[in-house]
């Protein structure tokens, strides 16, 4: 543990890694897994995106993975399946909904080639051994992290639901009131239990 007023001590460092400006939005926050912290980094000199692999035990930079494509931008990460997978915004002037600009990237962790492009898709998170992505409309899909194959639509109740302590939650923000409701849904989306807390 860290004794207050101790100077914090440098362990490691990643070397031409910007994390502090990504087009006016904040810089995606990092992943541990499999022993692994993976970062989003900008590149100083061009400013164009790459995701970070550092081992925890060596503290050296494994592996640098390209993830921009044009002058797109990475929306949010996630690692399963032995893969990076990344949600990249390629840009348009198009009123919604627009079509042929969102892409979901499946990339390799070993080799760094990308294995998959899911067209008009975004990520929506890794939860309980699927990745989720969600179509235009909506609606929330289930993949197989190794293959990419689909395993089936996610029910409506579930599609924003996080899991946390091997439950599932949904939480929503009451805004005329101020409050935050949270439910607490079995597998197949029916309401366990539920509170509201004050604040947002």
């Amino acid at each position: 543990s860290q004794a207050a007023g101790t100077p914090a001590k440098v362990v490691a460092s990643v070397p031409n890694c910007d994390i502090t400006v990504f087009s006016g939005r904040q810089h995606l926050p990092a992943i541990v897994s499999g022993g692994d912290m993976f970062i989003e980094c900008a590149l100083p000199d061009s400013g164009r995106e790459i995701v970070v692999r550092v081992n925890l035990t060596t503290n050296y930079v494994v592996q640098a993975y390209a993830t921009y494509m044009g002058n797109g931008t990475e929306q949010r990460f996630a690692v399963a399946g032995g893969a990076l997978w990344v949600e990249i915004d390629n840009g348009s002037g198009c009123s919604l909904p627009c079509t042929g600009f969102l892409h979901v990237f499946r990339i390799d962790l070993v080799s760094g080639n990308v294995t998959l492009d899911l067209v008009d898709r975004s990520l929506a998170g890794v939860e309980s051994g699927y990745v989720l992505v969600a179509d235009l409309s909506g609606h929330v899909f289930k993949l197989d992290p190794l293959t990419g194959d689909s395993k089936g639509q996610v029910p409506p109740a579930l599609a924003g639901a996080e899991e946390v302590c091997g439950s599932l939650w949904n939480r929503s923000n009451n805004y005329p009131d101020n409050t935050t409701s949270f439910e607490r849904l079995d597998p197949a989306g029916a309401v366990l239990a539920s509170f509201t807390e004050p604040g947002t």
